[in-house]
């Protein structure tokens, strides 16, 4: 075990490699991609690859120093272990030299983090580190001592990507400006111009359903006051419309001939009034909906919560993390006793966590919580296919018609509810691994 003891300086520009070049100093650069597969307070474990050379390392310990163990590994272990990367792979190209006999190296980042440049200094002695003062002329090319900075660390960066992008305003409005509402939204943008952005593009697809639940889930981006208006009528115009949809669908369960030809009436008669209810709705409702096209366009209070200000991969981490936990306590709660209603609770909680990966799912690339959101789908389809198959025997018991669609009905019921029941421990199990590994992203 060695102990490390580092200062960095955040430079303005990569421009100091030329003037030490042109000062004679002799760089030994090397090419660097690297990730971590454990992020916390005060540990980490690091996977990188130097030119050909792959290491593993577990750091220990805060500030300026910190104990470090570097072991050699493989290209295989390095590949392998890809699949639990936590944020992004970080590249950069790196120079290194001497400076008053002390080890020093400029990263260069590529990518994502293109334009950040940092200056490490290693030394053997906390006491001088700590002391040390950078002097002109290389005192000019520095921005700030960012030693103490934990948004400049190596895991912050891989998870939290550029520190101080001024990119909040200038993003959002471009993307309005354009309609470009398909864009990969950066993560350290602020959560008020990113959900300005998702509430645009959910509107504009007419997503109401959407729009309804992000007002449930992140409520404090928002002015209560006026964002508990169109929280109302938007959970009244998702109502409708998600009823629109289930009896469209309902249909999909029987089959069309002349035994069920008077069920099959009787749905495409409520699809007819639901269509009728929507657009009811909308014509009664159209002054809200005016005043929320005016909200999404201006820059107003409507954004002056009390985390509206805060980072968007923060707030989409805390709001993912909960809804697992959320998840995994109704799922405790259900049984192949339980009643229709309260496999139906895991709807609006599935929905939230299929709402943030549509949205925000770049920013968990990782193995576990795609397998996450592969299961979210395919709970959410069978909660569906439940609700539908519902919909069609209460049709056929209001007739009182076709026992034997009744029967086949209640069969597939029962067979979606067994399904969800066996799904149950994986999802519990899968959901608490992503629950544990996300909240780096918010409390690290």
């Amino acid at each position: 075990m060695s102990l490390e003891i580092r200062r960095k300086f955040l430079l303005h520009d990569n421009s100091i490699l030329k003037f030490l070049t042109d000062c004679g100093v002799v760089f030994n650069i090397s090419e660097i991609s690297q990730f971590y597969t454990k992020i916390s307070k005060n540990t980490e474990v690091r996977y990188r690859k130097q030119n050909d050379t792959y290491t593993k390392t577990q750091k220990s310990g805060t500030g300026t120093s910190c104990n470090e163990i570097t072991t050699l590994c493989d290209i295989n272990e390095y590949q392998s272990e890809l699949k639990n990367k936590i944020g992004d792979v970080l590249h950069k190209t790196r120079y290194h030299f001497k400076l008053n006999a002390n080890d020093a190296y400029i990263d260069e980042y590529i990518g994502e983090l293109h334009g950040l440049n940092i200056l490490q200094i290693k030394f053997n002695d906390e006491l001088y580190a700590v002391f040390f003062k950078l002097k002109q002329p290389l005192l000019g090319f520095v921005k700030c001592d960012v030693s103490a900075e934990p948004k400049y660390k190596n895991k912050s960066l891989a998870t939290l990507n550029m520190p101080d992008e001024n990119i909040d305003k200038k993003l959002a409005k471009s993307v309005l400006e354009k309609n470009d509402l398909d864009i990969s939204l950066p993560k350290n943008i602020n959560i008020s111009y990113a959900l300005k952005i998702v509430l645009n593009q959910n509107y504009k697809n007419k997503n109401y359903a959407e729009i309804s639940n992000i007002f449930s889930n992140f409520n404090d981006v928002f002015d209560t006051h006026t964002s508990d208006v169109f929280a109302v009528n938007f959970k009244k115009l998702s109502n409708i419309t998600s009823s629109y949809k289930n009896l469209i669908n309902s249909t999909s369960h029987i089959k069309n001939n002349k035994k069920n030809a008077q069920i099959l009436d009787f749905l495409a008669l409520a699809i007819k009034a639901q269509e009728s209810n929507i657009s009811r709705y909308i014509d009664e409702n159209m002054k809200f909906l005016k005043d929320f096209e005016m909200f999404l366009d201006e820059d107003s209070g409507f954004y002056d919560g009390k985390k509206a200000n805060q980072n968007t991969l923060n707030i989409v981490a805390y709001t993912l993390r909960t809804s697992l936990v959320r998840l995994r306590l109704a799922l405790k709660n259900i049984d192949e006793n339980s009643k229709n209603t309260s496999f139906y609770k895991l709807t609006d909680i599935l929905e939230t966590i299929n709402l943030i990966d549509e949205n925000f799912g770049a920013f968990f690339d990782f193995k576990a919580y795609l397998k996450v959101i592969k299961k979210t789908q395919i709970l959410l389809n069978i909660l569906r296919n439940l609700s539908e198959c519902e919909i069609c025997l209460n049709a056929c018991n209001s007739l009182k018609e076709n026992e034997k669609l009744s029967k086949i009905l209640i069969l597939k019921m029962h067979k979606k509810r067994d399904k969800l029941i066996k799904t149950k421990a994986k999802m519990d199990k899968i959901s608490k691994k992503v629950s544990n590994q996300i909240k780096i992203y918010y409390q690290g």
